[in-house]
């Protein structure tokens, strides 16, 4: 081919595609309003809501039944599903109570109420369950139960019950009313100057007790001794000797320099006197409500009324704070 000839090809493209390029633009602009026009909204919804059957010819392609089984629900074995398994709903058991009433665990045997500082009040209680592992106990203000139910707490000391709060979340407080289970508590007010009313002069039943008499004292709950048999009497024999031996005293003076109680300022290790709970710095206030500023009236005391008493209650002041101790003579 020579070259005119590859001229006279080039040319004859080029008219035809300008020829092509001009016939398209000549029909673009005599359609264009017809183009511009929106879609008929309401007829393309028809025709999309219209139900088609298209039926298909699929003898060289797959089925949609087939694309829908294997592909979107992923069945590949091609068979039918199974069915459903529907759980037996078993009925519900009631719940269990999730705490223990107070009830249950205290029994309150005597009630000192002080009116003039309500947190100096205290309550004696037989503790009834035996995982406590201790039958009895003084407890005041604040003061929790022995574990397991150290989450129950004293938290205020009336004539007409005793409330108790509790850590637990979501528990209300209990309030334990003496005499609801049948005993009669011993209940004092103890007003200006230490002086005891009692307000019931019924004493209360006796608690049960599984263990004979000891012969050494020994602590049974807090700021709580049962008296020993042996250490009674060798205290009513011996006691002056007892007292120069196992411990020394000086008389306390109060802020305005008036006798208030007896000091013990030394406690020998092991002595008898250190197994009745006493320690170096206490002060003795008081013995059943009755001041004694020295040794003299607390012996004196002691000895005249052994045979009216059974439970002595003393009062102390340790490191501050006003105590309670309880010592309680073994049963006849």
């Amino acid at each position: 081919m020579n070259v005119p000839t590859i001229k006279l090809l080039c040319w004859l493209s080029s008219a035809t595609l300008t020829f092509g390029i001009a016939a398209y633009a000549w029909d673009f602009r005599k359609n264009f309003p017809q183009i511009r026009q929106p879609f008929d909204k309401t007829h393309l919804k028809q025709v999309l809501d219209e139900n088609v059957d298209v039926q298909l010819d699929v003898k060289d392609g797959i089925s949609y039944d087939e694309v829908r089984e294997q592909m979107i629900r992923l069945n590949w074995t091609g068979k039918a599903d199974p069915k459903p398994v529907v759980e037996e709903v078993k009925p519900t058991e009631p719940e269990k109570p999730k705490y223990r009433p107070v009830k249950e665990l205290v029994q309150v045997l005597t009630i000192l109420l002080d009116v003039d500082d309500p947190g100096g009040s205290r309550v004696f209680v037989n503790f009834r369950d035996p995982a406590m592992g201790v039958p009895d106990g003084n407890l005041a203000v604040g003061d929790k139960l022995p574990k397991p139910h150290d989450s129950v707490l004293v938290h205020q000391i009336r004539i007409e019950g005793i409330e108790f709060a509790f850590t637990d979340d979501g528990r209300e407080n209990e309030i334990l009313v003496p005499g609801d289970d049948g005993t009669e508590p011993l209940i004092f007010k103890v007003g200006e100057g230490n002086v005891k009313v009692p307000v019931r002069r019924t004493l209360p039943k006796a608690v049960p007790r599984k263990d004979e008499r000891l012969a050494e004292t020994r602590k049974i709950g807090r700021n709580t001794w049962e008296l020993g048999t042996e250490d009674m009497e060798d205290f009513g024999e011996n006691y002056a000797e007892i007292l120069t031996r196992d411990v020394k005293t000086r008389v306390h003076f109060d802020e305005k320099g008036k006798r208030s109680g007896i000091e013990i300022t030394e406690v020998r290790s092991g002595s008898s006197a250190s197994r009745h709970g006493v320690q170096s710095g206490d002060v003795l206030i008081s013995i059943n409500g009755e001041p004694v500023k020295s040794e003299q009236e607390a012996i004196r005391y002691v000895k005249n009324n052994s045979d009216r008493y059974s439970v002595w209650e003393v009062e102390i002041l340790r490191m501050g704070r006003h105590e309670t101790h309880v010592y309680r003579s073994p049963d006849e």
